[in-house]
């Protein structure tokens, strides 16, 4: 089959493990037999942030996507046509990216259109043009994509076409909670949920679990470097524990991109807590760099909110054998054992994540056989050779496309129309 995966952004331009998770997605269709060809934005400037995927054949067709840039966002907040783009990039409709997928589609003639995340790109545009095609339609859902609809929005709105267009597509979620968070506005035609997955067999292990050799207690952090992402908690909860009596000497590597006013901000935050020199911020690594090192240490700490829809990095660090201490969130909690020890249930609370690390430190020759027992745990649910990939392609195989086809022409009216509409409100 022709199948066309579609996502806003895509290697080399990167936040996080959602685009490198929409690569994975497009090499196991590729190694399917599948002709597979991904549509993306066009990566300018200091988004070219990793290596490009030469091995997958991409298109840059949509316009850059700047509604993600945290530097941006932080200047220009107070603005009108800021604002006035972002709601149609998160909630609405941008003509040239309907303009340059119908072109696509007319080209490459797909049978199959897997979508990855389409905020940023206008996503009501992009739902109506993707069903165009007259063929089925995937949508895999790592984010709260209904949220966007509704908080981004004009006075006239999109929300009674979303809930029409979805009933034509097939969502994929990756945790039973982004089921239930994108089936507010309208319910998508069929809805499954299959966990994210990483390729266990890819991440550097120890051949067995050696004790420690003694040293400082080796911690890491690795994803996005945003404060959404836990890491003041983190910060917080170690400094918690190195005020704890008795406490271990210990390091924390914070791995990951920061805005340039978050990085600020987090560089005075560890200064003022006199903690220079045990917390490292080492900013972003290429995947194959993290891959090599994560095995070095001796535990994650992910602080993730309740709500994340399945971070990739809370199956990541198991895979390269460490165990985590990490929030019990909703798809974590599915997904770890009901026992697993170092379960954070309220992230605010440095207390409890001080109590976890002393765990970590009073347990430190178990740590090796805990992140192994993790690691057996998860890669029979989320490895993505064995249990994951072949869900993707059993459901790209039998979806359906939708009863009535959509019309682009239509559409651009209607944006048109809204957008005359919020222009007259602001004149």
């Amino acid at each position: 089959m022709r199948v066309m995966v579609l996502s806003n952004i895509f290697p080399p331009h990167v936040r996080g493990g959602y685009e490198l998770g929409v690569l994975e997605v497009a090499r196991t269709f590729a190694a399917a037999g599948h002709d597979v060809e991904v549509v993306t934005s066009t990566a300018v400037g200091a988004q070219r942030r990793v290596r490009r995927a030469d091995d997958v054949a991409t298109r840059e067709v949509f316009a850059p996507v700047l509604a993600y840039e945290p530097d941006l966002a932080d200047r220009l907040q107070d603005s009108a046509v800021w604002s006035h783009d972002r709601t149609d990039a998160f909630g609405g409709v941008i003509p040239a990216n309907v303009v340059a997928l119908a072109r696509e589609i007319e080209r490459f003639r797909p049978d199959r259109i897997w979508m990855g995340n389409p905020l940023g790109l206008g996503p009501v545009g992009i739902f109506e043009t993707a069903l165009s095609a007259r063929v089925p339609v995937i949508v895999h859902l790592m984010d709260d994509v209904d949220r966007y609809l509704l908080g981004y929005r004009r006075p006239i709105h999109w929300l009674s076409r979303v809930a029409r267009l979805k009933r034509g597509m097939t969502a994929v979620s990756c945790a039973s909670h982004v089921r239930a968070m994108n089936s507010v506005v309208g319910e998508y035609g069929a809805h499954l949920v299959v966990p994210n997955g990483v390729d266990f067999a890819a991440f550097p292990t120890r051949a067995e679990p050696l004790l420690r050799g003694g040293g400082p207690l080796r911690l890491v952090y690795f994803g996005q470097v945003e404060p959404m992402k836990g890491i003041p908690q983190l910060i917080a909860g170690i400094d918690a524990f190195a005020a704890s009596p008795g406490s271990m000497p210990f390091e924390l590597d914070i791995i990951g991109p920061a805005s340039t006013s978050y990085g600020a901000e987090l560089a005075a935050e560890i200064a003022s807590r006199h903690l220079d020199d045990r917390v490292r911020v080492v900013g972003r690594l290429e995947k194959s760099d993290l891959l090599a090192r994560l095995a070095g240490y001796d535990a994650a700490v992910l602080l993730l909110k309740q709500d994340e829809p399945f971070a990739y990095a809370s199956l990541e660090a198991p895979a390269a054998g460490l165990p985590v201490v990490i929030t019990r969130g909703h798809a974590v909690a599915d997904a770890y054992p009901s026992d697993y020890p170092l379960f954070v249930d309220d992230r605010d609370d440095a207390e409890s994540v001080s109590s976890a690390l002393r765990w970590c430190a009073s347990h430190e020759h178990d740590l090796p056989v805990l992140g192994r027992d993790l690691r057996a745990h998860l890669l029979r649910r989320c490895d993505t050779t064995t249990a994951v990939n072949p869900r993707y392609l059993e459901i790209l195989e039998h979806a359906r496309a939708a009863d009535r086809p959509t019309d682009v022409d239509a559409l651009l009216a209607g944006a048109l129309t809204v957008e005359a509409h919020a222009l007259s409100i602001n004149a």
